[in-house]
């Protein structure tokens, strides 16, 4: 217990601090660590750490979907299954892109899992200039 209140304190002071530093904050809570500081905490107590910002990124992950639902996009129906991957498989993959891009913040390696997972299922680019051209090149014939 005394493990998980130091993470959780240090985790929240850390928030604070990334708060403190911005006028403008558009990726609030663990997504905003860097992977180094992922990796370090990981480092430290995988169990604990992989619970929850592995919580973050599948709250993430499931933002991204509503986007797309709630967006009015042509692509408003091609909403990601998050099951596609085991949970194993996604945290592996996000625990090796944070090995990799260390001064990259959590919310990347994240987004890359949902990207794999969509190129996996077949379904387009979901950010809009990149999703756009891929609907256009599509209806061309």
């Amino acid at each position: 217990m005394k493990i998980w209140t130091a993470i959780v304190a240090s985790a929240l002071s850390l928030s604070v601090i990334a708060v403190a530093l911005s006028d403008t904050i558009v990726v609030s809570g663990f997504g905003g660590y860097s992977c180094g500081q992922f990796a370090e905490m990981y480092r430290r107590n995988p169990q604990v750490t992989e619970r929850i910002f592995f919580q973050w990124a599948l709250g993430f992950m499931s933002g991204l979907n509503a986007y797309l639902l709630l967006s009015g996009s042509p692509m408003r129906e091609d909403g990601t299954d998050l099951r596609n991957w085991s949970e194993d498989k996604q945290q592996q993959t996000i625990r090796a892109y944070c090995d990799s891009h260390a001064l990259q913040p959590y919310w990347e390696a994240v987004e890359q899992v949902y990207e794999d997972m969509r190129r996996d299922q077949g379904l387009l680019d979901w950010r809009p200039p990149q999703a756009i051209e891929q609907l256009l090149q599509r209806q061309r014939p």
